[in-house]
């Protein structure tokens, strides 16, 4: 979408995407975040070797959450994520 000079953008948060309209087309437009969110779960799942979840919030900030299912599992993906720090 190309945006004139004078034209105005509205743009509104919601907990599953982000809802715009613009003056020059005031339907408005929703792109969902979810799948943006699925993209990069999948991608840390296939590098850490188990399941991920990505949960964002409306006001650009969430929680990311990595299953474990056993001690040395959790053991692993320590040793995963503190190996980042020594880099």
């Amino acid at each position: 979408m190309f945006l004139s000079a004078s034209s105005q953008i509205a743009i509104r948060l919601s907990g599953k995407g982000i809802w715009f309209q613009t003056s020059a087309n005031p339907i408005p437009h929703f792109i969902d975040l979810r799948g943006y969110c699925g993209v990069h779960a999948e991608k840390m799942k296939n590098v850490m070797g188990t399941k991920v979840n990505i949960n964002a919030k409306a006001n650009g900030k969430g929680r990311i959450e990595i299953e474990y299912y056993s001690e040395e599992e959790l053991e692993r993906l320590y040793d995963m994520i503190m190996s980042i720090h020594h880099q």
